[in-house]
């Protein structure tokens, strides 16, 4: 009887991917993301509904520290 050793495993059959570029990709969507998040905030808070909010949310800090 014959004993062979596997010494070549599968894994050299499978192709190999690298993970170059996954990174910057990824930080890519990110920032996109952010920039998009940016430009609602902006819109919102540069028209007549923002306005509001932020001087509701100074009148309640200044009454908070009691000027």
């Amino acid at each position: 009887m014959r004993r062979t050793t596997s010494s070549s495993s599968f894994s050299s059959f499978i192709p190999v991917r690298t993970q170059a570029g996954t990174t910057t990709a990824e930080y890519t969507v990110v920032t996109a993301a952010a920039v998009a998040f940016g430009a609602l905030l902006l819109r919102l808070l540069t028209g007549s509904w923002g306005e509001r909010i932020l001087q509701t949310a100074f009148r309640h800090v200044v009454a908070l520290l009691g000027f």
